[in-house]
């Protein structure tokens, strides 16, 4: 895999202009968002730009051109010879996920896991993308294959944890949950809210709603702005009667 060409000095200093306007803080995206895109047209090989560019149109919620730039960040270096960023492969591949466009989504990240290997986010975002597309069997492949290179890796037990969840083997789900709170500790971060969560949905699915109450809890305690484990625990506190209990979560 090549190194992408040095970009030229011009469409250097436009993006940095741009980063140096969205440092100015304010409602100030439009104006970023116009020096990267001159910086982009100015030369394709500065990836950065379009990247930038795409996320400031998510965030935006201009969600077509921010698909283009993205996916413009992803191709210039593949036209290069090169590998992509894996923050742009990611990023595209997340929005392409997000509208259902699976197999799309599954292409750009096969591509980027073919390019560097290493990258194991990008193997954690792939398993996501073939356990939604219920292909169970390679999701599962591409988990181990990042518990291969770090045995500890959170997004990889959670993935096999959900996959075993989805399918209804409930006892190797909660196994998987619990080795990686176990390896979590006291962490409180969204990687622990979330498994907290899924460990929780997986005991309310065995019927065990007080357990799982508990897990829901905990996870929002982690995490107070993490909605579905606040949602999940109002769940829990309808079916038990808690009505009013239930309506501050929904809140």
């Amino acid at each position: 895999v090549r190194r992408l060409p040095r970009p030229a000095a011009s469409a250097v200093r436009e993006f940095i202009g741009g980063v140096q306007t969205l440092r100015l803080g304010g409602d100030v995206d439009e104006q970023a968002m116009r020096r990267f895109a001159r910086a982009a047209q100015m030369d394709a090989n500065l990836w950065e730009a379009n990247y930038n560019l795409g996320v400031l149109a998510l965030r935006r919620g201009r969600t077509e051109p921010a698909l283009g730039a993205l996916r413009a960040a992803v191709e210039a270096p593949h036209a290069a010879g090169a590998a992509a960023d894996p923050r742009a492969a990611l990023a595209l591949a997340e929005v392409l996920r997000r509208q259902g466009r699976l197999a799309e989504a599954e292409s750009v990240l096969r591509r980027q896991v073919q390019d560097q290997p290493q990258t194991l986010d990008v193997r954690n975002a792939l398993a996501r993308v073939l356990r939604q597309g219920r292909s169970f069997d390679d999701a599962l492949r591409e988990a181990r294959e990042v518990l291969i290179r770090d045995g500890r890796n959170l997004g990889a037990l959670n993935q096999i944890g959900v996959i075993y969840y989805v399918q209804g083997q409930y006892d190797l789900a909660e196994l998987v949950f619990k080795k990686a709170l176990a390896i979590a500790g006291t962490a409180a971060n969204a990687a622990a809210a979330q498994l907290r969560n899924n460990l929780g949905l997986v005991l309310l699915a065995r019927g065990d709603d007080q357990a799982a109450f508990v897990e829901f809890a905990r996870s929002t305690e982690i995490d107070p702005s993490y909605a579905t484990a606040r949602l999940n625990r109002a769940a829990v506190l309808l079916r038990s009667g808690d009505f009013e209990g239930a309506s501050t979560d929904y809140r």
